[in-house]
């Protein structure tokens, strides 16, 4: 389902996006959750996060939709994929000013393939384009999920993530600018 409400109007329009029509299969989007969201750019080019099979029981992987028309159409682009070796699923994305860049924190590990606890890290890639081509996806010394990317006022990245193994909590790292 996409909502969108223009500049000046009361009411939120609804549509749906049709699996086999629109989207060659059913995708997983996390937009209502704010860790999710995806981002829009200065040239108000839309582009969110998501992931799923385009067989099912094959390992997921991650795409962003792209509307470059507020809305009305949208395409499909692979965002991290390896083959199958590593099931990515949810991502944050993070526009950052100047430097026009969307960079993107990946989860790996979903019922979708099954993966040792110790190789659950979060990998990275970025696009210069507008979310057109991704950077091969990097594998971090983050590990965790999942990833949640802000903006600091000074226009440093904090990348916060679960840590769901002994010791417990959120942890918090800082990409300079």
């Amino acid at each position: 389902m996409i909502e969108r409400k223009n500049a000046g109007q009361d009411r939120w329009e609804s549509r749906e996006l049709r699996s086999g029509e629109e989207l060659p299969f059913v995708a997983l989007i996390h937009g209502a959750d704010l860790q999710f969201r995806g981002c829009v750019l200065p040239d108000d080019t839309i582009v969110q996060q998501v992931y799923g099979n385009t067989v099912a029981g094959d390992p997921y992987r991650a795409w962003v939709l792209r509307s470059e028309d507020r809305g009305e159409t949208w395409e499909m682009v692979t965002m991290a994929y390896d083959g199958g070796v590593h099931p990515f699923n949810e991502t944050s994305l993070l526009y950052v000013p100047g430097e026009e860049r969307i960079i993107a924190m990946v989860r790996t590990a979903s019922g979708s393939k099954s993966i040792p606890e110790e190789e659950k890290y979060l990998w990275q890639t970025h696009s210069d384009d507008g979310g057109k081509t991704w950077s091969e996806p990097k594998k971090t010394e983050m590990w965790g999920y999942p990833a949640h990317l802000s903006m600091l006022r000074n226009g440093d990245v904090l990348c916060s993530y679960g840590h769901r193994r002994p010791p417990y909590g959120v942890c918090t790292r800082v990409f300079f600018s």
